[in-house]
């Protein structure tokens, strides 16, 4: 364990209807002064919508009382679920990727793009992705004039990884190579945030939990990895778990031992990192950027 948790958590838990039964998996933007949260809220019948919070402290939250973003199309119309925003400085564009349900199975979840100059005007674009490809993120700078994207297309069994792109347009996500597998169950982006000389990425991983208080016998884990800043499919050295369910409100829940880190931002060598606990609530945990890059550059050398 290497985050620290936050002494109030859970920071945010459900308030309105739409939001009723849960609210988690939020994706951080900060403006220098101010934090800015698009996170999942998921109503009684399992529909998502993507709703706005606010705040100063990182902490205390005010929330919009409706979503920014719900069901309105034939490719999202059973749910809006898992935002991901970036800000792109030198297009002045947000750029919000979200997993898009199309049928009321809520079976094979596809990415979509939605994109605006305010996050709370986006305007979406639609599908961008196959069936079941998710967690897709995309970095906040251009590469060699190139969009960087992050994804874990989900037909490469035998175990999914997280795959790296680098982009003419985002229309549709390209298959690009392998930048970090598993020997677990699943893996998948969180975000990623831009240091001196590296690429952080925060991801989860899911792995075996074989024990009486966990029937699923798999959790969710928080893990770090450093890529190269020129050519970021490269991975420098990647972190052991830093963070792992072990509070109530992650142990326990719509599903039980998650810890589902996916939204961030570093403000005076301080990396704050927000996750979704137990598909129910949203916790903080932080650690010293300095300290976490130690730990996974002595992970490395072992």
């Amino acid at each position: 364990m290497v985050l620290v948790r936050e002494s109030k958590n859970p920071i945010f838990k459900p308030k309105f209807e739409w939001e009723k039964r849960g609210v988690f998996n939020p994706s951080i933007f900060y403006d220098g002064e101010v934090i800015h949260m698009l996170y999942r809220g998921v109503d009684e019948r399992g529909v998502s919508r993507i709703g706005y919070a606010y705040s100063k402290d990182g902490i205390h939250f005010n929330r919009l009382e409706k979503p920014i973003l719900e069901p309105s199309t034939k490719f999202d119309a059973f749910g809006c679920e898992d935002p991901r925003l970036t800000y792109i400085e030198e297009e002045k564009l947000f750029y919000l990727t979200y997993v898009g349900i199309d049928n009321e199975r809520f079976d094979a979840p596809k990415t979509a793009l939605a994109k605006g100059r305010s996050f709370l005007a986006l305007k979406k674009e639609g599908i961008i992705s196959g069936a079941y490809n998710k967690d897709v993120i995309i970095f906040p700078k251009k590469i060699k004039e190139k969009y960087v994207v992050l994804h874990r297309p989900y037909h490469y069994i035998e175990k999914p990884s997280i795959r790296i792109s680098f982009q003419s347009s985002l229309k549709k996500i390209e298959e690009g190579e392998e930048l970090i597998k598993t020997k677990e169950e699943k893996v998948g982006s969180g975000f990623v945030v831009e240091l001196e000389d590296y690429w952080l990425l925060i991801y989860h991983e899911v792995i075996g939990d074989f024990n009486k208080n966990n029937p699923r016998g798999i959790k969710y884990v928080g893990k770090a990895a450093l890529l190269e800043k020129d050519n970021p499919k490269k991975v420098v050295g990647i972190s052991p778990p830093i963070l792992t369910p072990k509070e109530k409100y992650e142990l326990e829940g719509i599903i039980h031992s998650v810890v589902f880190p996916s939204g961030g931002f570093i403000k005076n060598n301080m990396l704050h990192v927000y996750y979704g606990a137990a598909d129910y609530c949203v916790g903080l945990a932080r650690i010293e950027v300095d300290k976490l890059i130690k730990v996974i550059e002595g992970d490395k050398k072992e």
